[in-house]
């Protein structure tokens, strides 16, 4: 069997460039405020990585690196003395720093193939160990040789772009009212959509799914942990067909020729959509992140939902996990420039209340969803807590299909505004009221 407790042979290093390194620091003042684009972990020579730490405490202290502030113990040093008089020149610096970063990150690199392979032979899960090296290898951020000036040429022409089509920054979501207030999804943001339980939280995704393939024929990824695929697919051809979920799905020996035909033309338009989907199993953001590089150009994410994934950092309790995704959702859609749209289920303590609508902090561990989230969106329905009161004028039909949509947050405009909703639970359909 192969022998997975050491290395088999040296890590990669360069202890002469290594050298070079600090020499450059020593004889060039100018050179030295690089020293924070270095870890002392950089050094694979621990005489090095000694010297290093002692030129960062005297650069940390606001001194220059020169003899009069070098300590006694360090100019006796004799690997100190050899850095002194080693051979390097000044003006290959950059070079110089952008090789031992990379041998740097090559060296830890080997050392997390090492302890793959140290988990294969283990015999763990091989999930669990890809989400592992994942998280290490994102940890290794590379040498940033920063080009300030062609970087805020590349932000100009962006923002250009966008004075000349708004829809670059965003993805709307269809509903007129919805996307005057909050200017729909926006690049590189968190969205939030939060119910109690029964509401209509699912629905509400669908509707948005479909506004975005039909209309704005962008490319969807939705991660479906609740619902299997075969159901989400009949809820999405019953809410385009106006077919009865139910009927669809138990009474179809009592479908009429019509609604047949409405039926396989549903299907044919959603064969049309950019539609993709996974799931149906434990899903981690980096899970999503490795489709997103196979799929490619994906406009937007919906994830149903938030408290059903897990996150890549392992978490003791409910609060860590949730924390921890919120962070992780975020970092990726910043990363991918991609808006995430995700369900979250609220604390049950709503229903103690006489007022049963939601607010942002029912939130279920809501403290780092609400500082990540862009746009948080809660759905409520009167008719879940109490039957129709015939004294206010209240028809028990209508009422059932009474809705709103309350903007708790919305980082770029107002919010704690509210939007009546139609709602058809047995088509999935929600719609903007317009009857005030």
């Amino acid at each position: 069997m192969l022998n997975t407790n050491k290395l088999s042979k040296l890590r990669i290093h360069d202890i002469e460039l290594e050298k070079s390194i600090l020499y450059c620091l020593l004889h060039k003042k100018d050179l030295q405020k690089n020293i924070y684009k270095i870890n002392k972990d950089d050094f694979y020579n621990l005489d090095n990585r000694k010297i290093f730490l002692e030129f960062k405490k005297i650069l940390d202290s606001g001194k220059n690196i020169i003899s009069e502030t070098l300590p006694i113990s360090l100019k006796g040093n004799p690997k100190f003395i050899e850095v002194v008089t080693h051979t390097a020149l000044i003006i290959e610096f950059e070079h110089y720093l952008k090789r031992f970063k990379d041998i740097s990150d090559m060296r830890k690199m080997q050392q997390i193939a090492h302890e793959i392979n140290i988990k294969v032979e283990e015999n763990r899960n091989s999930k669990e160990i890809r989400n592992w090296g994942i998280n290490k290898l994102k940890k290794i951020t590379g040498y940033q040789d920063v080009k300030y000036k062609q970087q805020n040429d590349e932000i100009d022409a962006k923002f250009e772009n966008i004075l000349n089509d708004p829809n670059l920054i965003s993805v709307r979501t269809g509903y007129p009212r919805l996307d005057k207030i909050t200017k729909g999804f926006l690049k590189s943001s968190l969205n939030i959509v939060a119910s109690a339980q029964g509401i209509g939280k699912t629905s509400f995704i669908l509707n948005l799914i479909n506004h975005i393939c039909y209309k704005q024929k962008k490319k969807v990824l939705f991660v479906a942990l609740e619902m299997d695929y075969d159901e989400l697919h009949a809820k999405m051809v019953s809410l385009i067909s106006g077919v009865d979920f139910q009927k669809l799905i138990f009474e179809s020996e009592k479908l009429t020729g019509e609604e047949w035909q409405k039926i396989n033309n549903a299907r044919s338009q959603i064969s049309d959509y950019n539609l993709y989907r996974i799931g149906e199993d434990k899903i981690t953001p980096s899970d999503i992140e490795i489709t997103l590089q196979d799929l490619k150009n994906v406009d937007i994410i919906f994830i149903d939902y938030l408290q059903l994934m897990e996150p890549d950092v392992v978490a003791n309790t409910l609060r860590e996990k949730i924390t921890n995704l919120s962070k992780e959702l975020k970092i990726l859609a910043r990363k991918t420039e991609i808006p995430i749209v995700a369900i979250s289920s609220i604390n049950r303590d709503y229903s103690k209340r006489d007022d049963k609508k939601p607010r942002i902090s029912d939130l279920r561990e809501s403290g780092q969803i609400e500082f990540d989230a862009g746009t948080v969106l809660l759905l409520h329905r009167e008719c879940k807590y109490r039957d129709a009161d015939y004294g206010k004028g209240e028809n028990p039909e209508e009422f059932e299909k009474e809705a709103e949509l309350i903007i708790a947050k919305n980082r770029f405009g107002e919010d704690s505004l509210v939007i009546k909703f139609y709602f058809d639970g047995a088509r999935s359909l929600m719609k903007e009221r317009y009857d005030g």
